[in-house]
């Protein structure tokens, strides 16, 4: 008797699983799943664009390095120069103002990422960076090392003068979610990024 109820019982659960999802399983787990999905991707998008902002300011500040090193070890000076948009740069290595032979530019992230483009609310200080005055913007949007490593203007042409940079310089940038990083060098040629996380620059 216990033999044919146990079939029985088998065949009835080998049944239910022929049968598989219902229809409102189905429609639950969808929502489910696209609620979940709704909730991950404004996320995921933000640590995206945080990551190219961070990248970007990271990179600005490798390509000042380099420029930097260039002069020294080339014992010339060399530019860094970036586009009145604010959405390409490149190491000019002739000084001659422009992209030529070998120089190429360097692009940032499209859709909203902008270089030089304003100034936040805080801006950086003098306090916070430890120096005796606040930054400014490069002048003329671009900045000079001569072949000792000292930094230097930029004119209106965008070639280097013999005008030392009177106070730190610095290149704000920004994501399309108005995040702000920044890049900074002292006159000495000191040079880092920050990163301004809610009112406080790191």
């Amino acid at each position: 008797m216990r033999s044919i109820s146990n079939q029985l019982a088998s065949r009835e659960w080998q049944a239910g699983r022929a049968r598989g999802f219902s229809l409102l399983e189905v429609l639950v787990t969808m929502a489910l799943a696209m609620t979940l999905l709704a909730l991950t991707i404004p996320s995921l998008t933000k640590a995206s664009q945080t990551y190219k902002l961070s990248a970007l300011a990271r990179e600005v500040e490798g390509q000042l390095r380099n420029t930097r090193f260039t002069a020294i070890n080339r014992n010339r000076t060399a530019s860094l120069l970036f586009s009145s948009g604010g959405d390409w740069y490149f190491l000019d290595l002739d000084t001659s103002g422009t992209v030529t032979g070998m120089e190429r530019s360097m692009w940032v992230p499209q859709n909203g990422f902008s270089m030089n483009s304003g100034t936040p609310s805080p801006s950086l200080t003098s306090g916070v960076m430890g120096t005796s005055s606040d930054p400014i913007p490069l002048p003329n949007r671009g900045i000079a090392f001569i072949f000792w490593g000292i930094v230097v203007q930029v004119n209106a042409g965008q070639v280097p003068t013999a005008n030392r940079l009177p106070a730190p310089g610095v290149i704000y940038i920004r994501d399309p979610y108005g995040n702000y990083a920044a890049v900074t060098i002292t006159p000495a040629g000191k040079i880092r990024s920050w990163f301004l996380s809610g009112t406080v620059w790191r």
